[in-house]
């Protein structure tokens, strides 16, 4: 088998069998292709139009099954109907396991993802608390320091003024 497609957008007509065929153009709605057994091949190639056409690259010559023909749109519409049922059941499944986990087990895991959540924030405000009465206590520390510092300099100062 040989399949015939043109490469531009002109179609062709052909005499096969004493019938006319078209060699269809380049883009159509479903993808045709005139294809043509061994003898109806030998017919067409014989014209000597037809075969310089092919020489120059006006028509496309197959010698497989061109690979839109086997994807065509009807054929992957029910490809794509049967992927969808099957997805449909898998998703079914999928909430059903779920379902059956939370109910075998009891644990409710937004439950103790929200107790996990709380617990952090109460830590973490505890932690902030502590620190801040750690800063607090360390700068009245430094404060007496400084106090008794700016003490002793002043009786220092007044010391060596008076002498």
């Amino acid at each position: 088998m040989k399949w015939l497609k043109s490469s531009t957008q002109k179609s062709w007509v052909v005499s096969v069998g004493g019938k006319q065929a078209v060699i269809p153009q380049c883009e159509t709605p479903d993808n045709k292709w005139l294809s043509l057994s061994d003898s109806e091949w030998i017919e067409v190639s014989s014209t000597p139009v037809i075969a310089s056409l092919i020489k120059a690259g006006g028509i496309i010559k197959l010698d497989e099954e061109p690979a839109e023909l086997k994807n065509s749109i009807p054929a992957l519409q029910v490809s794509n109907t049967h992927l969808q049922a099957e997805l449909d059941i898998a998703k079914a499944r999928i909430l059903e396991l779920e379902d059956q986990l939370k109910n075998a087990s009891g644990v409710d895991i937004e439950t103790i993802k929200a107790e996990v959540r709380q617990q952090c924030e109460e830590e973490k405000k505890k932690a902030l608390e502590e620190l801040d009465a750690k800063a607090t206590q360390e700068i009245e520390t430094r404060d007496k320091t400084i106090e008794k510092l700016e003490k002793k300099i002043k009786k220092l100062g007044g010391e060596s003024d008076g002498e």
